[in-house]
């Protein structure tokens, strides 16, 4: 395993359980393709990603 498999299966996990991709991609730092998206969009979902995290953390230990 290589820290990036981590990350890869992370993005699985949390795809498959229906989180926002938006979310997902800006926790794993992925810079949005859409380079006019990205202009407009300056939102950090932090709400949302604090939830997903925590989802994801007991997700784990379970």
């Amino acid at each position: 395993l290589t820290g990036h498999s981590f990350r890869h299966t992370m993005s699985t996990i949390l795809h498959d359980h229906g989180f926002e991709s938006a979310w997902i991609e800006m926790q794993l730092a992925h810079v949005d393709k859409n380079s006019i998206r990205g202009i407009y969009n300056h939102a950090h979902y932090l709400k949302g990603r604090g939830k997903m995290l925590q989802w994801y953390a007991s997700y784990l230990i379970d």
